[in-house]
């Protein structure tokens, strides 16, 4: 009877109707079947291979603010205007941007190995008329 159905195309079940088993299929756990699902992951962030940090920090009295670099410690002056002041720095590798609390820019640098005081170039403020 099995080869006359399965020359027709038929599968044959070897079970009775309303009771229900494994009838040839391979049977997983849910704690299987689980694990073998994949998982929703969140996309990672597209970023050059580097080294970023992000530092909250606070300006000394003379306006400066020091950095760690290739161990050893940079300072960057920011300027006596902005004394006690908290700041932002976004660091990428060598390149410091240094930004107020609100996210306004006081000025960006690029450390240089060879010497211990980083000064900061200040942003170019465009006038429009």
């Amino acid at each position: 009877m099995e080869s006359l159905l399965v020359g027709l195309g038929a599968a044959y079940k070897h079970g009775r109707p309303y009771h229900p088993q494994a009838q040839g299929k391979v049977w997983r756990t849910p704690a299987e079947a689980y694990g073998a699902r994949e998982k929703a992951r969140p996309k990672a962030p597209v970023l050059p291979a580097g080294h970023y940090r992000l530092r909250r920090d606070r300006l000394d009295k003379a306006g400066k603010v020091s950095v760690r670099y290739q161990s050893r410690l940079r300072h960057i002056g920011v300027g006596r205007a902005y004394a006690s002041q908290r700041v932002l720095l976004l660091i990428a590798e060598r390149d410091v941007r240094v930004l107020t609390e609100h996210g306004e820019l006081l000025g960006t640098c690029t450390i240089d190995p060879a010497k211990g005081y980083q000064a900061l170039s200040k942003p170019v403020v465009s006038g429009m008329s």
